[in-house]
């Protein structure tokens, strides 16, 4: 071990369980895992494809879902990943989430989404219900939410823009809010050691500032009764327990620290004596995750609970500025004609239009969508209305296209390449449900709906199919779909 990275870490020595494995594991690299998008497959179904691909999985008897693997590599270049039916992460930031025990129907509040992956497995474990506000303060890294959460088919989640220390009140309250704040993010120094040329007990202590901020307004922003899970991915005090403390006595009856477990997932309780910090006994109740525990990242989380209302200068105010409303009768009634799909299928959505190019879809539990910030964007784009015949989406075709009835193909492995890649293929006429006329077909590997293409002609006995696989997600080059 380099004498640099052992001297930062030196500091917490007297708090590590196991000082000898904690230096040992810094040295191996952090291998990654994936959950299955249940929104999309079953485990079942998903697994098989895996090891056809030589992917060796191996299930995480703490996670949802969740599987560690051999060669992420592979996954993350293959048509399973592209398609959004599984997603890469590092196992250990699917504690907050599994803390937070999002349920469908509830109103949540993820106050430092980007990049978006806690987002997007809440979305999953909500089964797509209720509504998820995405905030991030980084317009830029808020377009990443964005693009996960239409890969993974998320549509129960809208995004806002604005510093979460001083998230307006307008937005209303919540059932649950996420805080997993920027941090020093120590605990990634197994994917990231250059991550330590950032750290420093200073910068902690900057970083403490900003983190008590953002815990105090998660709290006004959550409903008596709700919780509030707080995260980080680093070792410091200053960043966890020394946050938390300052709440808890701060809102002395208004907080309550709740004991955290989750079954078969090994951690150490928080820290209350370090050098010269004393923190309250309560802290104990926290969970600090070392990296060698699990084989995993370092996390610290704490859940709390507001028992009591705190009071708010803001009353809540809700509507879509931007974003119209639209009655989607004709559309539907044109894909059921033309897919066979059900529109009763879509009575849980409601349709949303900002301009005239595209309609988005999102789930209709609850419509009291943040007037203040607005809402940048809005559940997942449904279709392409200002062309004729209307077209569509990918992100739609692949989570509704299960149900389609009619007009769509069954194509192998070759055509699903040249599919992904954005080329023309060719397939026999038996490989296609009752064909019509020219116009958009659903595309279909093994009864997975893989998006929209469009029948354009029929030569030599063959039916010639263009690709619309969306250009911004084609990496002919990198992607290794088999």
């Amino acid at each position: 071990m380099d004498i640099v990275p052992l001297k930062h870490f030196e500091r917490y020595k007297e708090i590590v369980d196991d000082w000898k494995t904690f230096i040992e594991f810094l040295q191996k690299p952090l291998l990654p895992g994936f959950w299955v998008n249940t929104l999309k497959i079953s485990p079942s179904s998903l697994l098989p494809h895996m090891k056809n691909m030589g992917i060796t999985v191996t299930p995480v008897n703490w996670g949802h879902g969740a599987y560690r693997i051999s060669n992420p590599k592979v996954l993350s270049t293959s048509w399973l990943h592209v398609l959004g039916l599984c997603h890469i992460q590092d196992l250990i930031s699917l504690v907050p989430v599994l803390l937070l025990n999002p349920k469908p129907g509830e109103r949540i509040l993820d106050l430092c989404a980007a990049p978006g992956n806690k987002t997007a497995f809440c979305g999953t474990l909500m089964k797509n219900k209720g509504l998820i506000v995405a905030n991030d303060i980084d317009r830029i890294r808020l377009h990443t939410v964005n693009h996960m959460c239409c890969r993974l088919g998320i549509v129960n989640t809208v995004t806002t823009c604005h510093n979460g220390i001083n998230y307006p009140y307008g937005a209303g309250t919540f059932d649950k809010v996420l805080v997993d704040v920027p941090c020093t993010c120590e605990g990634t120094f197994r994917k990231n050691p250059a991550i330590l040329n950032y750290c420093s007990p200073e910068i902690s202590m900057e970083m403490s500032n900003i983190q008590k901020k953002l815990l105090e307004r998660a709290i006004k922003l959550c409903k008596k009764d709700g919780t509030i899970v707080y995260s980080t991915c680093t070792y410091a005090p200053e960043e966890n327990e020394a946050v938390v403390d300052y709440i808890l006595k701060k809102y002395d009856n208004s907080i309550q620290l709740l004991p955290v477990k989750i079954p078969n997932l090994n951690y150490s309780e928080g820290v209350t004596r370090w050098k010269d910090f004393r923190f309250l006994e309560d802290l104990k109740h926290s969970m600090r995750i070392w990296h060698y525990q699990n084989d995993t990242g370092g996390f610290f989380v704490a859940v709390l609970k507001k028992v009591e209302e705190t009071k708010t200068k803001e009353s809540p105010s809700f509507a879509m500025d931007g974003w119209k409303k639209e009655d989607p009768k004709q559309l539907l009634d044109y894909i059921q004609h033309t897919f066979g799909i059900d529109k009763n299928i879509f009575n849980d959505y409601v349709f949303y239009r900002k301009g005239r190019k595209k309609l988005n879809i999102v789930s209709s539990d609850h419509e009291s969508w943040p007037k203040r910030p607005l809402v940048r964007s809005v559940g997942i784009p449904f279709m392409k209305t200002q062309i004729n015949p209307p077209k569509l989406s990918t992100e739609a075709a692949c989570l509704f296209g299960i149900h389609a009835q009619k007009n769509f193909v069954q194509v192998d492995k070759n055509s699903l390449e040249k599919y992904l890649k954005g080329e023309e293929f060719a397939i026999s006429m038996n490989n296609i449900k009752t064909y019509h006329e020219r116009g958009y077909v659903i595309v279909k590997y093994e009864d997975i709906p893989c998006g929209i293409g469009f029948l354009d002609k029929i030569l030599f006995g063959k039916v010639i199919i263009k690709s619309m696989f969306p250009k911004s997600r084609i990496k002919a080059n990198s992607v290794r779909y088999f």
